[in-house]
């Protein structure tokens, strides 16, 4: 087996630890959302779910900034072009300079083990050159919005400012907890879906022409969603339970 082949095995294994984080932490971001927003949930279920959150402030409050940080540093490190990063287009770019290292041979001797080889190696095709073009057109087609999210993660993230460094000193006491808005900055959730789920897509792609790999996360976003729901359901009785809540 190719050096190559077992490398581009471990870059889409360690892009998939990035897909997970990204995933993960924008979904259960996204439910705190949910569960103040009047326009899912209704006004008044909204209302009082955001004051039952305000109550832990001091732990709502990190949480959610600690998701928001998650999923644009790992989302961002999905399309970084940094020439010493490990992201889907410097894959891309890896497997073209070394397509020719990416055989059935390799497939099959990365694949010995498993019991279905000799089934799955008789229609195994292998990337193309043109299947790399494709993919490499599909982030194109994202690039206003991979701009936006490389500005945002440079601006609150990896360049504090000192206005910023100020403003944290200066807080005594955790703020409150404002009902949902519809974006982070100038980068909408959707934007954020479409640029995660375009990742997942793109790497299942790549993964299963090489390797005859794919990974489903669709579970995952299932517990998340269904952990984060029950625990501001949890806060909620809470609140409900005590008389400034009634």
């Amino acid at each position: 087996m190719s050096k190559q082949f077992e490398a581009v095995v471990k870059k889409i294994k360690g892009l998939r630890t990035e897909i997970f984080r990204a995933s993960s932490s924008f979904r259960a971001f996204e439910v705190i959302q949910e569960m103040r927003a009047p326009n899912i949930i209704g006004r008044t279920e909204a209302s009082r779910n955001a004051s039952a959150m305000g109550d832990f402030k001091g732990f709502f409050n990190i949480a959610e900034h600690s998701m928001n940080t998650e999923f644009l540093v790992a989302l961002a490190k999905l399309y970084d072009e940094h020439p010493d990063g490990t992201s889907i287009p410097k894959l891309l770019k890896y497997v073209r300079g070394n397509i020719k290292h990416l055989k059935l041979a390799d497939f099959v001797e990365h694949n010995k083990d498993r019991p279905d080889i000799d089934e799955r190696k008789l229609d195994y095709v292998g990337i193309t050159l043109h299947d790399i073009d494709e993919i490499e057109a599909d982030i194109a087609k994202q690039a206003p919005q991979i701009k936006k999210l490389k500005d945002l993660r440079d601006k609150r993230i990896s360049h504090l400012e000192m206005k910023n460094l100020e403003e944290l000193q200066d807080e005594s006491t955790p703020k409150d907890l404002k009902q949902s808005t519809t974006k982070i900055e100038d980068l909408k959730y959707g934007e954020i879906n479409t640029l995660i789920t375009l990742a997942d897509d793109m790497l299942n792609k790549i993964s299963s022409l090489i390797n005859r790999d794919i990974a489903y996360f669709v579970p995952l976003k299932e517990t998340v969603t269904h952990d984060s729901e029950e625990l501001i359901k949890a806060v909620r009785a809470i609140y409900d339970s005590i008389p400034s809540g009634s």
